[in-house]
This record gives C-alpha cells, sequence and structure tokens, in this order.
C-alpha cells in the first residue's frame, strides 16, 4: 500500500517530465514541418536550409568550439582539484568552499566576468593603476569578443565545482588496499592510477564529459550576454530566429532544436549503454 502511494505522489512529476516533454518534442518536430502558416502539408525544406545554411554552419562550430573546450579544461582542472582535496585537503570546509560557485546561477556568474574582465572592469582598472598598460582599452577584449573567451571563462568556472562534486564520491569511495597492492608489486603511481584509480572514475568522467559538454552546447544566456554578435552559439541565433524573425525562420529555428535534440538524445543513450556495460565488466571483474 505504501509503494502504490508513493507512485501516487509521483504522478505529477512523471506528469512533467514525461508527458510534456514528449509533447513538446513532437509539438516541435511537426511545427518545423510546416511553412507559412500551412498546416495541411508537411515540408522538409527547414531541415535541408538549416544544412546548407552558411550561417548555421558558422554558428555550430563556434558551439562545438566553445562546448568541447570548456568542458576538457573543466575535467581536468576539475579531476585534479578533486585530487588534492581528496589526498591533500581532508577538511571539509575546503570541499564545501569548493561547490560554493555552484550556487552563483549562470547570467549571474556572467555578469561578474563582466564586471572584472571587460575593458571597463576591475582588472583592467588594476592593471592600469599599477602600470602594467597605459589605458584601461589596452587590456584584451576578454568579453563580447570573437573568441568566446569571456564564455570559456564562465563556463570553467561554473563547470568545475560540478566535476569536483561527481568526481569526489568516487575518490571517498574508492578502496585504498588495492593501490597499496599495486605498490607492494613494485608498481609506482601510474600503475596505481591505471589500475585502481582510473578503473574507478572513468565511468562517473565519461558520463560528466556528457552532461557538461550537452549543456554548453545548448545554453543560452551565458553566450547572449556574454558572447559576441559574430559568431554567435548555435542556442543564441536559434532564439533570434524564433522570437525576432520572420514568420518563415521560425520552422528552422524549430529544426534546429529537433535536431540537436535528437542528437544529445542519442548521444545520451549512447554514452549510459557503453557506461553500463563497462560498469557490469569491473564488477565481474573483467576488462576495464
Amino acid at each position: 500500500m505504501r509503494v502504490r502511494k508513493a507512485y501516487i505522489w509521483l504522478l505529477p512529476s512523471l506528469f512533467l517530465l514525461g508527458f510534456l516533454s514528449f509533447f513538446s518534442f513532437f509539438h516541435g518536430v511537426w511545427q518545423s514541418l510546416h511553412l507559412d502558416g500551412s498546416w495541411s502539408e508537411g515540408s522538409l525544406s527547414a531541415y535541408r536550409t538549416v544544412l546548407t545554411d552558411e550561417r548555421v554552419r558558422e554558428s555550430l562550430g563556434f558551439s562545438l568550439y566553445i562546448a568541447f573546450l570548456s568542458t576538457l579544461i573543466s575535467l581536468i582542472v576539475g579531476w585534479l582539484l578533486t585530487r588534492w582535496l581528496y589526498y591533500s585537503c581532508l577538511h571539509r570546509y575546503a570541499k564545501a568552499l569548493a561547490w560554493l560557485p555552484m550556487l552563483v546561477p549562470h547570467f549571474v556568474a556572467a555578469y561578474v566576468i563582466i564586471l572584472f574582465f571587460s575593458q571597463s572592469g576591475w582588472v583592467p582598472s588594476l592593471f592600469f593603476h599599477a602600470g602594467v598598460i597605459e589605458d584601461p582599452a589596452d587590456f584584451p577584449a576578454l568579453t563580447q569578443d570573437r573568441s568566446g573567451v569571456g564564455i570559456l571563462l564562465t563556463y570553467m568556472w561554473k563547470e568545475v565545482p560540478f566535476v569536483i562534486l561527481m568526481l569526489l564520491p568516487a575518490y571517498v569511495e574508492m578502496d585504498e588496499r588495492l593501490r597499496m597492492v599495486v605498490y607492494t608489486l613494485g608498481g609506482g603511481k601510474a600503475a596505481a592510477f591505471k589500475e585502481v584509480e582510473w578503473p574507478q572514475i572513468k565511468p562517473i568522467f565519461f558520463e560528466t564529459a556528457v552532461i557538461l559538454f550537452a549543456f554548453t552546447f545548448a545554453a543560452f544566456e551565458v553566450p547572449q550576454l556574454i558572447g559576441a554578435s559574430d559568431p554567435q552559439m548555435l542556442a543564441v541565433l536559434t532564439y533570434e530566429w524564433f522570437h525576432q524573425g520572420l514568420w518563415e525562420r521560425r520552422p528552422e529555428a524549430l529544426a534546429i532544436m529537433m535536431m540537436t535534440t535528437l542528437v544529445f538524445l542519442l548521444l545520451a543513450w549512447g554514452t549510459l549503454r557503453w557506461v553500463r556495460g563497462l560498469r557490469y565488466r569491473m564488477m565481474k571483474g573483467g576488462a576495464k
């Protein structure tokens, strides 16, 4: 009876996550197949236009660059900080401090980056008063720049604590006796990492990578606030086409959304399947 009651309490969440999500997705697909308000006949012209549009290809390349680079740097820095917190800094308040940036919303983090690193911000002013540069305008443009440095700084500040949050429990659960066995058999730190540490964190590492890559690729608020007008990330271009462009641009914006959603659903499904098999083999003592 208690189990059934628990399912009843879950019904609102299941409705929101299930029915509304699927309805929104299929409704978006249906709208992307209709142009100029004609609802009687479907058309793939929006998808063909998107796949051949030069501006879309430029935005896609820029989005992949930002998502890949920010994910890679965040994973490396987050992993190094996780090892330091686990092996060298055992104080619980230090670990809580590492997670503190997660409490800051992304749009607030973007404004903080602007406040510090824009050419009228605190860091250029500090360099100017210290005599390092002759004018604050001489400071490199790190916000609203074509290279996306400000976007990368924002995402790294927000993503590194998430990486620590995901990896630290894996280190806490790690059996250090296995490391001692490696040392006893003559192995060094590299062998201990390969045989003990990496197999333990590998599934979570790749799961975290997919989460960060998908989120960064599809995020809107940070590139809108801190990015340049050209090139634009794909989410910003889609938003402009949907809300500010002509009516015929809306199916194209929806086509981009639907293709992005489908690609990341397949990526998440493939990663989950691979990680599940990896964990099963580790549990059975098979190949890592």
